[in-house]
């Protein structure tokens, strides 16, 4: 029996001709399975780049800037107490912020009185790192008796419309974000804005938009903060632009 040199190059093997045609060169399993494999790594890779060039424009872009036309009402350091929010309903200018006890809901007092939604409007949120909150972090934002967001620590978010967010509800969007601070000393912003001109509410964390709905907004719609049931929420800085109101 002879054998090869070392490092003598595999030759793939070939099959005898066939009425004088040679067939193609059969290539060793492994090379098959490499060139299988490229293959599909190759559309792995094509398919990740049009669906990071896609998702993005699913979601308006820079949803937490206002439009130039727009006033911006109400500016505000809730390190302060401020007269204009409603604390009767569990909540407190407290550790450094307007604090949201447990379920509590602190409704933004000129909303009741004045329509600052119906046109567009914007509201930016500061939360309290989690280490300044004394129970569990888990806000809740209300727009009129429609939508209710909630927001947790792990980056989960519901826009929906009751707490409950059930799946026989119409307005119904959940989902997880990489964009929430997880970091026990690190603020997160929060900004709800809103498109008359599309009727779109959307939802941003940290200057990245995550959801948005097409839910039309009635005049009377009032504005209000709060936490879920069973935890707390510690809102320090609070801006308020509206296309439906040039001042308070």
């Amino acid at each position: 029996m002879m054998y090869s040199p070392m490092g003598t190059p595999t030759v793939p093997s070939v099959a005898p001709a066939v009425n004088g045609v040679a067939p193609a060169p059969v290539l060793p399993a492994r090379r098959w399975f490499a060139a299988v494999f490229t293959f599909v790594a190759l559309l792995v890779t094509v398919g990740a780049l049009a669906l990071a060039t896609y998702a993005p424009q699913t979601l308006p872009a820079r949803a937490d800037v206002a439009p130039a036309s727009w006033s911006r009402v109400y500016d505000a350091d809730l390190r302060t107490a401020d007269n204009a929010w409603d604390v009767t309903a569990g909540c407190a200018f407290s550790h450094g912020g307007l604090l949201a006890g447990d379920g509590a809901s602190c409704v933004f007092t000129p909303s009741m009185a004045q329509d600052l939604v119906s046109g567009g409007f914007l509201l930016d949120l500061t939360l309290a790192p989690i280490v300044d909150v004394p129970g569990t972090l888990r806000p809740r934002i209300q727009v009129g008796g429609g939508v209710i967001i909630t927001l947790n620590t792990d980056g989960q978010y519901s826009l929906c419309s009751t707490v409950s967010c059930a799946t026989t509800e119409a307005l119904r969007i959940q989902g997880t974000t990489i964009n929430w601070h997880g970091d026990d000393f690190v603020a997160n912003t929060v900004s709800v804005g809103y498109d008359a001109s599309t009727t779109r509410l959307t939802l941003s964390i940290n200057g990245q938009a995550v959801a948005s709905a097409n839910t039309p907004l009635d005049p009377r719609s009032s504005l209000a903060v709060g936490a879920l049931d069973g935890a707390q929420a510690l809102y320090t800085h609070a801006t308020l632009y509206s296309a439906s109101s040039t001042g308070l």
